[in-house]
């Protein structure tokens, strides 16, 4: 019997011993939360990036603009890309061209909407109007064409009934796609000072929007995480600080989002019960637009860990295989979440961009910079930089430099570039802006350091300050500039007018002429009386001899 009890116990002590060794590994595989830690900046920045070059790369291949539905894909594309800090001027300048093809003789835009009823050309304009001001060009003066009053006189006599629906066995079928709504939204508001009927315009928006809302989003084709986060992400800086209606139903929008779509194992957002990178990516905007950063921070981490193509840099993938789709979708998001953590509005809101041109970057080094305080410089102002190191420019700032002091051993020659918003080269400005960059030369002394501005055979110097490894420097006209080591002080004309190093003494620089002007006199003076005594002593010995 004890044996028979020994037995026993031993069995159940094994048995609980498998059990404790199971149960953590079942506890393990039920309990997967999602990731929700922030990336970086950088991180986001270098997805975005990546993401931008594969989806322009699809969208140029063999680049169709012919339709409203391509047209707005494309520039979306490019506003997009830009807004990631991703460098796209040569496609900016190939779909520029593309768009003449497809330009009337008043231009207004010829495009097809015989596959896209639902995007009518107004929208394009939106889009273009972006495309334009983000890439440094004027929208109100583009080939002498001002597509902002296109944007409005094309929407002003919109009305609800104009964004109609009509109820199907799928939900709701719009007139209008919803996807651009909220887009449109950041459009006119953006350009709000622009256009004349804006007040109206925004009133049309807001009704739509607000009445087509409600707790679940807008049914369009039915309700989903792409519906709500394609309309109100881009609705934040705009109608949802200025109408409490849209806000309170927004708030209940987001809450359903995530209640109705949200993975608690994955933290992706579902679609017809399985997870989808494209209602993750939108999720992810709306999330990250609204301020849920643990929502976003999980969307994010699992739109890559579950949709990044593992063969294809940039690229999203929708089922085993790359998708453009999906791609393009993750963009959007990328680019609203990078832009939400650097305190920025959403790509589609360019007010940033319009309030004021108070800064203007190097589109060849982004560390010159221009500031412009004043409003000098026009809308769609661009800066070239470029550093000589030889030809002719370079040989004869060189030259011009040192004819002036030879002793100068360090100096950089650099070509200052402004363009306006047709490509032509601003030379002289209306007021003074301010210049920053990078000391471009090595300096045991950064109080020697000068700045001066090549004008025809002259130097002029320009005002300028050192601050840690930067030189700031004021100036109203552009060209070629030289940064040197000046171990002197020199004569060079500034503003025409002579550089002049005071003398030893403290005195003016009129006593300190006069004084060495007067010294050759005392000479002359001796000179003269010691030969009038020879004269009269020689006479004197004449006359005794005589």
């Amino acid at each position: 019997m004890n044996k028979l009890m020994k037995r026993v116990s031993a069995s159940f002590l094994a048995v609980c011993l498998i059990l404790i060794s199971i149960v953590p590994v079942f506890a393990d595989t039920n309990t997967t939360s999602p990731d929700v830690t922030v990336p970086s900046i950088e991180t986001v920045q270098s997805d975005a990036k990546a993401t931008a070059e594969y989806v322009l790369k699809c969208d140029f291949e063999n680049l169709d603009i012919s339709s409203t539905s391509y047209f707005y894909n494309v520039a979306r594309d490019l506003i997009l890309s830009m807004r990631a800090g991703y460098n796209c001027d040569s496609y900016v300048n190939k779909f520029l061209e593309a768009v003449k093809n497809v330009t009337n003789y008043d231009g207004s835009f010829n495009l097809s909407t015989e596959y896209s009823a639902s995007t009518p050309v107004f929208v394009c304009y939106g889009y273009f109007i972006e495309v334009l001001t983000i890439s440094g060009k004027d929208p109100s003066n583009y080939n002498g064409v001002n597509y902002i009053s296109l944007l409005n006189d094309s929407m002003k006599n919109l009305t609800k009934n104009d964004f109609s629906r009509e109820n199907s066995s799928w939900g709701y079928v719009h007139s209008i796609n919803i996807y651009h709504l909220g887009r449109l939204v950041s459009f006119v508001h953006s350009y709000k000072d622009f256009m004349a009927d804006y007040d109206k315009i925004i009133k049309v928006l807001e009704s739509v929007i607000t009445d087509y809302t409600d707790v679940k989003g807008i049914d369009s084709y039915g309700y989903s995480a792409d519906n709500n986060g394609v309309v109100y992400t881009y609705l934040y800086n705009n109608l949802y600080k200025s109408s409490p209606t849209l806000s309170a139903k927004i708030d209940k929008v987001i809450a359903s989002t995530y209640a109705d779509y949200f993975s608690s194992s994955t933290g992706a957002a579902t679609s017809w019960g399985s997870d989808s990178p494209n209602s993750t990516a939108y999720s992810l905007a709306l999330y990250a637009q609204y301020g849920k950063s643990e929502y976003a921070a999980a969307s994010y981490n699992a739109m890559n860990k579950l949709f990044k193509s593992s063969t294809t840099k940039g690229a999203y993938t929708y089922g085993p295989a790359d998708n453009l789709l999906a791609s393009q979708d993750a963009l959007s998001a990328l680019v609203t979440y990078l832009r939400v953590l650097q305190g920025k509005t959403n790509p589609f809101d360019v007010s940033d961009i319009l309030t004021k041109q108070t800064e203007l970057v190097s589109k060849d080094d982004s560390s010159i910079t221009i500031k412009d305080a004043d409003g000098v410089l026009k809308n769609g102002t661009s800066l070239y930089t470029s550093v000589l190191t030889s030809g002719s420019e370079h040989a004869a700032a060189s030259k011009l430099l040192l004819s002036h002091n030879s002793e100068i051993e360090t100096f950089a020659v650099y070509d200052l570039t402004l363009r306006n918003s047709n490509s032509e080269i601003i030379h002289q400005l209306n007021g003074k802006v301010t210049v920053t960059l990078t000391i471009p030369i090595t300096l045991p002394d950064k109080t020697k350091l000068k700045v001066y501005r090549v004008d025809n055979d002259m130097l002029i110097e320009c005002t300028s300050s050192v601050t840690e490894d930067k030189v700031t420097f004021e100036t109203d006209h552009f060209s070629t500039y030289i940064f040197a080591d000046v171990p002197v002080k020199e004569s060079v004309p500034e503003n025409d007018e002579s550089i002049q190093a005071p003398t030893s003494s403290g005195e003016s620089d009129k006593d300190s002429a006069n004084t060495a002007d007067s010294s050759p006199m005392y000479i002359y003076t001796a000179i003269v009386a010691m030969s009038a005594i020879l004269y009269l002593c020689l006479g004197a010995y004449k006359k005794k001899e005589q």
